[in-house]
């Protein structure tokens, strides 16, 4: 039987930190047996502690990868997060800033009670709230006079928490 190369149990092991995780726990064990004579390992021959004790550093180096890696793509998924609120946030503040035609297009459709609504691809009264977030596309194939939009649910909300200011006079 011919023992995995180095690159092979690499590549083995960070495929799967589980896996790894395993490994490392079973040769630690097995290293610690050997180094403190337990009465099963009294008798395994030096060469085969060495090579549990290389696997449990590769093993405990690949865990540790792992974790590393996990708590990066947490903290950069966190900040994504963060970022993606803060502009949304913006988007909503424009809002409350829009010229009178506009206002009345988005009032409109909270008096009818419309998120989502279609219009001409292109219509020019939506050019400007496409332009600010305010309103969005629906991706797909769709019919060029009867394109779908969709105001985001953040917007929806905000005019919702402004019934009053979103009512046509």
């Amino acid at each position: 039987m011919q023992l995995p190369t180095l690159k092979e149990f690499t590549e083995a092991m960070s495929a799967n930190w589980r896996s790894a995780l395993a490994a490392g726990f079973a040769s630690s064990l097995t290293t610690a047996g050997s180094i403190y004579r337990w009465p099963l390992l009294k008798d395994l021959p030096s060469w085969v502690a060495l090579i549990f004790f290389i696997v449990a550093i590769f093993s405990w180096s690949i865990v540790l990868a792992n974790l590393v890696g996990k708590v990066a793509s947490s903290i950069q998924l966190a900040i994504k997060r963060s970022k993606y609120r803060s502009a949304r946030k913006k988007v909503v503040e424009k809002l409350h800033r829009l010229p009178e035609e506009q206002h009345r297009v988005m009032a409109h459709h909270f008096e009818q009670n419309k998120q989502s609504f279609t219009a001409k691809f292109n219509q020019p009264e939506l050019e400007p709230l496409l332009a600010l977030g305010l309103v969005e596309i629906v991706p797909g194939t769709h019919n060029r006079l009867r394109w779908p939009y969709i105001i985001p649910d953040d917007v929806w909300a905000e005019m919702d928490d402004h019934r009053d200011n979103f009512t046509i006079k």
